[in-house]
């Protein structure tokens, strides 16, 4: 599950919320086997935790910029992880 996840890492939020998305409709079909339900929810939880990172790493970004009134900022990747 760790290479999932870091696929999942590898894309856009957009491209997260549209799995997430397609997950949802997936889970809205009555006839879903239990087991592949929670499969799927469980999937979803880990798209939605990654999600969550990069949106809070694109506010503290947003935040940066704007609180430079002088408007000479450093742009840093918050994205990256103590690995790269």
């Amino acid at each position: 599950m760790v290479e999932k996840e870091k696929k999942y890492e590898d894309l856009t939020l957009e491209q997260l919320l549209e799995k997430l998305n397609k997950i949802l409709t997936s889970l809205e079909d009555e006839d879903l086997p239990l087991e592949k339900a929670v499969e799927l929810f469980s999937e979803g939880a880990k798209i939605n935790k990654i999600s969550q990172k990069k949106i809070d790493a694109l506010q503290q970004r947003v935040k940066i910029i704007r609180d430079d009134l002088k408007g000479n900022y450093e742009q840093e990747d918050f994205l990256k992880t103590d690995d790269e």
